[in-house]
C-alpha cells in the first residue's frame, strides 16, 4: 500500500484544516530546488512532470558523482520538517491564513474514518502479507503510520528509497525508487515466490502501477475519488468487483426505501393518532411543533406532513 494520499486523502486534510501532507512535500520541494540548484517552483514541477517524481529527474539530470549526496539531503530537508499535525490537529486555517477552530462534526467525522481504516488494516494484516511501499523514507512513513493511529496494524514491512539502499544489489542505484521496480520490489518479490501468492499494489499513481506491472505485481489504482482505500482493499480482498464504485445517490434511495417498508402500520397509526391529538389540542389547533426526528434526509418527516399508512410503504 502506497502512503502519501493513499492510506490518508490529501484532500481530505486540505479541506479540514487548511493544510496537507504533499502540499508540504511540494513546498519543501521548491525551497530545496531553489537553495542547492537556484531552480523556479515551476522547473521543479518540470522535473516531476518529466520524470515521475523529482528524485528521478535530480538522478537523471545532475552529474552522476552529485547523485547519492544530493539524494541524501533532498530527504532530509524535505521531509524531515513535515507538519503532519494537518492528521491529528484540531485546528483549521481559514481563507485569511488566521486559526479557526475545527468543527466538532468535521474532528469526529475524520476520527472515525481513521479508526475504521486501522481495525480494517488490522484485521487484513493477521490474514495477509500487508507491505507500505513510498517513495518517502521510512521515517516519514512510520510518522504517518503513528499519526493515522495505525501502530498496531501487524505491517509486514516498509518498502521506500532508504531502506533499497541498505540491499546488496542495489547496484549504482541509490535510493532507487518505484521507477525502479526490479531493485526497489526485490525484498517481497524474493519473499513471495509461489506461483500461487498474488502480489497488489494499491497507488494514487498510475505511472507506479503501470511500473509495478513490469515485474509481475497487480495494481489497483486509488485516487479518494472513484476508487477509495477502503474500497480497493476491499476489490484487492475479492468482496467488490474490479470497477465498483460506491454511489451515495444509491445508496440513500435504498436506505429510504427500507425506512419506509420497515414502518410498523400498528405504531404508525398510533403516531397519527398522538399528533393528531396533540395539533388538536394546541392553543390555535394549527401548530405541532416536532423538536428532533432523527430522520437523514426527512423521509419519514415527509410522511409525517403529507400523512401516509400502510397502503404507502412500497
Amino acid at each position: 500500500i502506497d502512503v502519501d494520499n493513499t492510506i490518508y486523502a490529501e484532500k481530505d486534510l486540505l479541506r479540514t484544516t487548511g493544510q496537507g501532507i504533499e502540499r508540504q512535500i511540494v513546498e519543501n520541494t521548491h525551497r530545496f530546488g531553489a537553495r542547492h540548484f537556484n531552480l523556479t517552483s515551476e522547473q521543479c514541477d518540470e522535473l516531476y512532470r518529466s520524470w515521475g517524481t523529482t528524485i528521478e529527474g535530480l538522478r537523471h539530470t545532475l552529474p552522476q558523482s552529485q547523485v547519492e549526496d544530493t539524494l541524501s539531503t533532498f530527504y532530509e530537508e524535505v521531509y524531515e520538517r513535515i507538519d503532519f499535525s494537518c492528521i491529528w490537529g484540531d485546528r483549521k486555517i481559514g481563507d485569511g491564513g488566521e486559526s479557526s477552530a475545527r468543527s466538532g462534526y468535521d474532528h469526529a467525522n475524520a476520527l472515525n474514518k481513521r479508526s475504521g481504516l486501522a481495525t480494517f488494516l488490522e484485521s487484513i494484516s493477521r490474514r495477509h502479507y500487508v507491505y507500505l511501499a513510498s517513495n518517502s523514507p521510512k521515517s516519514h512513513i512510520l510518522r504517518a503510520v503513528r499519526s493515522l493511529g495505525l501502530g498496531n496494524v501487524e505491517f509486514a514491512g516498509i518498502l521506500s528509497p532508504d531502506m533499497a539502499t541498505l540491499e546488496e544489489d542495489a547496484g549504482d542505484v541509490p535510493f532507487p525508487t518505484k521507477s525502479s521496480p526490479q531493485i526497489y520490489y526485490k525484498p517481497i518479490l524474493n519473499r513471495h515466490k509461489s506461483p500461487e501468492c498474488r502480489i497488489l499494489l494499491l497507488d494514487d499513481s498510475l505511472l507506479n502501477i503501470q511500473l509495478a506491472k513490469s515485474v509481475g505485481i497487480d495494481g489497483i489504482h486509488i485516487n479518494r475519488g472513484d476508487r477509495t482505500l477502503e474500497e480497493g482493499l476491499a476489490e484487492a480482498l475479492g468482496h467488490i468487483p474490479a470497477g465498483y464504485t460506491f454511489s451515495e445517490v444509491d445508496y440513500l434511495t435504498s436506505k429510504n426505501r427500507v425506512d419506509v417498508n420497515s414502518i410498523n402500520p400498528h405504531v404508525w397509526g398510533d403516531l397519527s393518532k398522538r399528533l393528531a391529538s396533540r395539533l388538536l389540542g394546541s392553543p390555535d389547533g394549527t401548530v405541532l411543533r416536532v423538536a428532533e426526528l432523527g430522520s437523514g434526509l426527512l423521509v419519514i418527516l415527509e410522511l409525517v406532513v403529507n400523512g401516509g399508512g400502510e397502503g404507502d410503504r412500497s
